[in-house]
């Protein structure tokens, strides 16, 4: 069920930032070997919906910073295990973020080529309209090819 356009401009920004204070809270109260700063990933994904490219990347350097913070604050014990989950966390936060602000830009691409006001070429696009059949057959020359009569 969608919601009606006047509550989803201030929800999803809404959720979304409860989300990332949700995960922010719970990364840094659990234990170090439980890689919970990886549902960043979640928080960037959401903000592609309402920001745009630069918005998205600055979401996922804020989701980089609070993932840095609670390792910290945490204690953030340096054993291999804390360390490489907190390194596989901020890497897939990082491709989430780049993949989404990719994902968008090619999204922008192709609305933009789609937009008939856009269409660099209206002439050729529109020219059998304006000329009738005319402006076809100049573009598109029929080969008449000569039968063969039989006797």
């Amino acid at each position: 069920m969608a919601l009606p356009k006047k509550y989803s401009a201030w929800i999803l920004p809404l959720v979304t930032g409860a989300a990332a204070l949700d995960i922010f809270v719970a990364d840094t109260v659990t234990h170090y070997e439980i890689a919970v700063a990886v549902l960043y990933v979640g928080v960037v994904l959401l903000s592609v919906r309402f920001l745009d490219s630069r918005g998205v990347l600055w979401v996922t350097f804020g989701c980089v910073v609070l993932a840095a913070l609670s390792y910290v604050i945490s204690g953030g014990e340096y054993s291999s295990i804390g360390i490489s989950n907190f390194l596989i966390s901020i890497f897939a936060i990082g491709i989430a973020g780049y993949l989404a602000v990719q994902n968008e830009t090619a999204h922008k691409a192709m609305r933009e080529h789609s937009d008939p006001d856009h269409f660099h070429d209206r002439s050729w696009r529109y020219s059998d309209e304006r000329q009738g059949n005319e402006g076809r057959r100049r573009r598109f020359p029929s080969k008449t090819r000569s039968r063969p009569r039989h006797a």
